[in-house]
């Protein structure tokens, strides 16, 4: 029935028939599922227990679980909530909700997944770029860069510099090098400007 709902929206659904099935395949797959639909009533484990295992191995947040049961009584609704499922639907269901809650969490996840994905542009960002740049390419400005109506550059040749200090340094040695000696030269441009 559930897969005759999802796979027509877009959905690839796998099917685990016990507890044990269901975390072999999450040990064994290489792409974790976006969501996963767990009944309650299960032949070698409960719901319960399946969910509580899952969420040892990951978050919430990772793989969020829609417990599916003809149980629909509060306290079953609370037990699978605190073993860490994140919503729950009460046999029989309705198609629309079921897709909606489906969606909801798969949105949900997309979501969390581009903010963490923002933070590391930004953090990466902020390693090579003062704040102040970095601020306005994150509000959409086309003129990131400051104005200054006086500016003095500095070309420097360090005599010797590439046939002697560096002639024996590896890449990575160099470009260490390098950026000591641009870190020296910004903390000087700081104190004199």
């Amino acid at each position: 029935v559930v897969e005759n709902l999802l796979s027509p929206e877009g959905y690839k659904v796998e099917q685990a028939m016990s507890g044990s099935e269901a975390l072999d395949f999450l040990t064994k797959t290489a792409t974790l599922p976006d969501v996963i639909l767990l009944d309650i009533m299960m032949p070698d484990m409960s719901g319960y227990e399946v969910c509580q295992e899952i969420r040892r191995r990951y978050s919430a947040v990772s793989i969020p679980i829609i417990m599916v049961s003809a149980k629909g009584h509060p306290e079953h609704v609370m037990k699978g909530l605190e073993a860490g499922s994140v919503d729950y639907v009460k046999k029989p269901f309705h198609r629309q909700e079921l897709l909606s809650r489906v969606r909801a969490q798969v949105r949900k996840r997309e979501v969390m997944e581009a903010e963490m994905e923002s933070r590391k542009v930004t953090d990466m960002l902020k390693r090579m770029m003062p704040m102040s740049v970095i601020q306005r390419l994150q509000q959409g400005q086309s003129m990131i860069a400051d104005q200054h109506a006086e500016v003095t550059v500095l070309f420097a040749d360090l005599a010797g510099f590439w046939e002697g200090e560096m002639a024996n340094k590896s890449t990575s040695e160099a470009v260490t090098l390098m950026n000591d000696m641009y870190s020296v030269f910004e903390k000087l441009v700081a104190k004199h400007q």
